[in-house]
């Protein structure tokens, strides 16, 4: 098996290996962050949920909650991406399918997103209404 030869004359680990890994991995941000409106409007979106973050003084879990979030947002969004990129490489004329494959990653992206500003909501408009009050009754 051409497989099991080639695992077996390679290290366990190296180094090496592991820095291009992440550098191939970084590449792919970059790429993602400065050609895809959308990534970059999910990054304005995590730009103010940490600033609501910081402002409302949020807890250690929540920080993580938010973290996690933001996270899975981005990760879809590059997932997205990627499917779009394969689909055009694969299907560069219209594909009734194609088309579909796009839809079910786009749709992907807009449950998690919608998720995240549920998420938003739970963890800053308590915190907000409070401030409010506190304001409003001072």
């Amino acid at each position: 098996n051409h497989l099991q030869t080639e695992t077996k004359n390679k290290p366990a680990f190296s180094i090496t290996r592991f820095a291009k890994s992440l550098q191939n991995a970084f590449n792919g941000l970059f790429w993602v962050f400065t050609h895809e409106r959308n990534m970059q409007l999910h990054a304005v979106a995590a730009l103010l949920a940490v600033l609501f973050g910081i402002w409302l003084r949020v807890s250690g879990i929540e920080w993580a909650v938010l973290c996690l979030t933001i996270g899975s947002v981005m990760a879809a969004e590059a997932f997205n991406s990627a499917i779009e990129q394969l689909t055009d490489m694969v299907s560069p004329d219209f594909n009734p399918k194609a088309g579909l494959v796009k839809d079910l990653a786009a749709g992907a992206v807009t449950l998690v997103a919608i998720s995240a500003v549920a998420v938003a909501i739970g963890i800053f408009a308590p915190k907000i209404w409070s401030k409010y009050l506190v304001l409003y009754f001072s």
